[in-house]
């Protein structure tokens, strides 16, 4: 798939929607661009500033990153602004005027728990068109020759947890050591390896003695009521005020905080996405104001409508009640956003 021919079957569609519509759903796409800015974005930095160092001296043991955090604490989110460093994006030099060097590369694990294909899924990122993987001897030397050639430092797998999960351990044994062989200072062409997921990699990383001693954890701790309801506060006042351009009448307080930081999983990704799409109800109907009853209708679209007494914005018992399955999975998010995917890939 090309980006030019997706854009000319977006636009397609767009020619006959109505403009207004065509309108709020530009309003949506704004609004879901921005980063929301935490203490977390300078902690991570200093991390990736860690490894960037590595490019330069080569000699440090330290080559790794690994993020941990549960669905939906804005792990991705987190990793893609940090893409935006200037060393990461790509470049041409003049004896190779063909291609892009590719500083930078990120990938999604596949879900088949092998090494060889974890490998073949960064080779193709890089651009090999290699029909389907060989051995890992042959996909590290394979995988050698094009990070030399595209000029590859760093490598972020995203997901991660996705390639443990159907492994044995003999699996995840071999795949620890193919992680390992990448950052190794002596290999051919080391590189800095980024890892993402859910804290199933915690055990992946601690387990393995070499592993632990060569990677560095950034664990994204969930929201805590006690401590961090300003902060939920802050980003939903934030997003409706400043990114959707809109208003709300008396709902950001801390009951609707706790309230909302609950039906979040108490997670910092999920605050913002029950926001955002709270806004995008308001937008599609044409309104101005927020209330709690746009969030009591994301609500009801992420997990069913169970009547008030089991939503979590509506019901008096909302202490009580416990937070639904697909939230906590993050299934939920994913599922509403492959509804709404039009709202956000029209051009």
């Amino acid at each position: 798939m090309t980006i030019q021919s997706r854009q000319q079957a977006q636009a397609r569609f767009a020619s006959f929607m109505d403009p207004l519509e065509l309108e709020r759903v530009e309003r949506i796409k704004v609004m879901n661009s921005r980063h929301i800015s935490s203490a977390r974005d300078a902690q991570l930095k200093t991390y990736y500033q860690r490894l960037i160092r590595n490019t330069q001296t080569e000699n440090s043991k330290l080559a790794g990153l690994v993020i941990l955090g549960s669905s939906g604490s804005g792990k991705t989110h987190l990793v893609r602004s940090m893409e935006n460093m200037p060393g990461f994006q790509p470049y041409r030099v003049p004896e190779e005027p063909d291609f892009e060097m590719l500083p930078y590369i990120s990938v999604d694990a596949p879900p088949k728990a092998a090494p060889n294909y974890i490998l073949w899924e960064i080779a193709k990122a890089c651009g090999s068109v290699m029909e389907k993987p060989g051995n890992v001897p042959e996909m590290i030397e394979h995988l050698t020759r094009w990070f030399e050639k595209r000029r590859v430092l760093f490598v972020h797998v995203d997901e991660f947890q996705h390639a443990l999960r159907t492994g044995t351990e003999k699996q995840i044994k071999e795949i620890q050591d193919t992680i390992k062989e990448l950052i190794q200072i002596d290999a051919k062409w080391p590189v800095q390896v980024i890892l993402s997921g859910t804290r199933d990699l915690l055990a992946f990383r601690e387990s393995n003695d070499e592993l632990r001693t060569r990677t560095m954890p950034f664990d994204l701790e969930s929201l805590l009521p006690e401590n961090d309801l300003p902060v939920v506060m802050a980003i939903a006042d934030g997003i409706i005020t400043q990114h959707a351009g809109l208003e709300h009448s008396e709902l950001i307080d801390e009951d609707f905080a706790h309230k909302l930081l609950k039906a979040a999983n108490y997670q910092f990704g999920s605050v913002i996405q029950f926001t955002r799409l709270a806004c995008e109800e308001v937008i599609l109907e044409g309104g101005t104001n927020v209330t709690i009853d746009h969030f009591a209708a994301v609500y009801n679209l992420l997990v069913g409508d169970r009547g008030e007494n089991f939503n979590m914005f509506n019901s008096l018992g909302w202490r009580e009640l416990r937070i639904p399955r697909g939230i906590v999975e993050g299934t939920a998010f994913t599922d509403i956003a492959k509804k709404r995917k039009k709202t956000s890939k029209v051009r």
